[in-house]
């Protein structure tokens, strides 16, 4: 990635197409990212490209929605590799429908992961219920510890990073529920 590392965030405003897609909701499918329309209430970010020496052209950003509308999310995709056909590639009709499937799916699993998590912090509340020197702050610590020590063992041990990141989630949920059974006794 250049310069850049996988885990920065690009800065994402009113009026950058994930931005525009945040704030309305609908799927921006562009060709040419440096040619937009005129008068277009979004812009193309160069930063990117300048810094890397890459070309985006084609860009799609599909808004990631709960089963209420909410807009949780945005998932973004540059220059799709060509068809069969050669061509320029673009998000032609056919990937932005399976493309909009997709998000759909995944606007679930993020509204699934967040009915989770906040069932996990409602348990942690009933423990704090109970015994006030029992936090959520207490609970927090205790994952990130877990998940700190787990990671210096996974790269110790030559771990793939895919498997050390789903360990590291599931221990954090783990960590998080470790006083829950002593709420009831």
């Amino acid at each position: 990635l250049g310069q850049l590392q996988h885990h920065e965030v690009l800065q994402v405003g009113l009026t950058s197409f994930a931005g525009t897609v945040a704030m309305t909701g609908q799927t921006l499918n562009v060709n040419d990212a440096y040619d937009l329309p005129a008068g277009a209430a979004y812009r193309f970010d160069t930063g990117y490209d300048q810094a890397t020496g890459y070309r985006t052209q084609a860009v799609i950003s599909l808004p990631l929605k709960g089963q209420d509308g909410e807009v949780m999310g945005v998932l973004q995709l540059v220059n799709p590799a060509p068809t069969r056909r050669g061509g320029t590639a673009t998000f032609d009709a056919d990937r932005e429908a399976l493309l909009r499937q997709f998000s759909t799916v995944a606007g679930g699993c993020i509204e699934r992961a967040r009915l989770v998590r906040s069932a996990i912090l409602r348990m942690i509340r009933s423990v704090e219920l109970r015994d006030r020197h029992e936090t959520a702050e207490h609970a927090g610590r205790v994952a990130d510890i877990s998940v700190a020590l787990w990671q210096a063992w996974g790269e110790s041990t030559g771990m793939p990073t895919s498997e050390l990141e789903r360990g590291a989630d599931r221990l954090r949920m783990a960590a998080m529920l470790h006083e829950i059974g002593r709420a009831h006794v």
